[in-house]
Parts: C-alpha cells; structure tokens; sequence
C-alpha cells in the first residue's frame, strides 16, 4: 500500500487545491474469468466535491500506474469542467454514493451470475451537460439524471467501456421515452442484458415512480439501480 500511496499522493500534490480527504483501495479478485483481477481506486474529496479514478489491470502494480495516469486526467478535467460550470451557472448534483465504482464488463462465462448489489438513488434536475460532466468527474460508464427542462429522468452513457480523450465527448444521451417504457421484471432484464450484450438495460417494474437500471459487473454478476424522482 506503500507504494500506491506515494504515487497517488505524488499525483495530488502537483494539484493545488484543499484536499479534505484522499482515500486509497486496492483490490484484487479471486473469479478465474476475469482478465484483470488487480483493482485500483482513489477517491479525493476536492473541498466538497468528490472525485473518483479507477483502473483495473493484471497486477496491482500495473492497476497502480494506471490509476495514477487516470487520476491525473481527471484532476485537470474537474479543473476545466467547474470553471465552464461557474461560466454555466450548473452546480453538479451527485448521487448519494456508497464509495463503490460502477464498472461495466463481461458476462459471466458459466451464465452463473448473481444480483450482488441494490442501490436506491433520488434524481435531482440537472442539465444534460452537467450530467456529462458529473459522469466523468466520477469514473462511472453512465449516469442517471433528471432533465431540468423536461423533468423526465435520462441517462448519459459512453459509447465505448473507455474514457475518450476529450470528456464527453462520446456521451450519449437517451431520453426517458426510449429508456423506460419496456415494464419487465429484474429476471427478464438480466435475461434481456445477457441475450444483448447491452452495457445496462433500462425498465420499470410496474412502479411508475422507479426506474430501474440493471447493468454488468467487472466480476459477471449484476447491479441495480433504483431510481425514484426528487419530490417537490
């Protein structure tokens, strides 16, 4: 831990701003079809405002090296991104977020996977811009938001599971009318997921006030997303 410690705070000192808090995990799992086991997160508070990187990679020396790369870009893209939202006049509206990054990767090869993780999220409206932004600032391959002209609830994607070099720049945005109007249960999402080789699978339940998104772990088992609107 020593040494991803000196090179993710080696990282943060070239980033001159009040840190309240810099937090470091390393992981490593233990599934055999997994091709880069080695995890590395770094989660910095930034005088209130959360940023997160995470890498993956055979190693946890290589996750390491990576992570510090990442975590640079992520820095100096806060730094353009709350100057232009200054500009903009947008205050991010992050998720209550357990520290946990969402990483979206393969099916598992036995068809064995399981749901591991529930998570109840309220949406809060937001421009479809600072969603973009929010996305990257937090490592995630999507984001869920509520569109401050329409209130519908939306989500941001990437295009591809890599962060291009300009952020936002393959986002894709799809509108509540397409996401959420299939109503299935979490079994025939995770069927739909896995028949599609979808990144996620937007639906409704039967409760017109969830919408739920199911997507993929890196470890081939599933995560939900329970979202419900912000009440006035």
């Amino acid at each position: 831990m020593a040494t991803a410690t000196d090179k993710v705070m080696a990282t943060v000192d070239h980033f001159h701003e009040t840190l309240l808090s810099v937090e470091i995990k390393l992981s490593l799992e233990d599934k055999p079809s997994i091709t880069e086991p080695a995890g590395a997160e770094a989660t910095i508070d930034v005088n209130g405002t959360v940023i997160r990187a995470h890498q993956s990679a055979e190693t946890p020396i290589e996750a390491v090296d990576r992570l510090s790369v990442r975590l640079r870009q992520r820095l100096a893209r806060f730094k353009d991104r709350r100057e232009a939202g200054r500009r903009r006049g947008v205050t991010p509206q992050p998720w209550r977020d357990d520290g946990e990054p969402f990483a979206i990767g393969p099916p598992s090869p036995n068809g064995d996977g399981e749901l591991v993780r529930r998570k109840a999220i309220t949406l809060t409206p937001t421009t479809s811009e600072a969603a973009i932004d929010d996305m990257d600032r937090m490592d995630h391959p999507f984001w869920l938001y509520l569109d401050r002209e329409t209130g519908d609830p939306r989500v941001v994607h990437r295009a591809t599971n890599s962060h291009a070099a300009e952020p936002g720049s393959d986002a894709v945005i799809v509108d509540s009318e397409e996401s959420f109007s299939a109503t299935m249960s979490i079994d025939d999402a995770v069927a739909a997921l896995d028949r599609d080789y979808a990144p996620f699978v937007l639906f409704q339940d039967g409760d017109p006030e969830q919408h739920q998104l199911l997507y993929r772990r890196r470890d081939g088992d599933y995560g939900l997303l329970v979202a419900t609107v912000e009440s006035d």
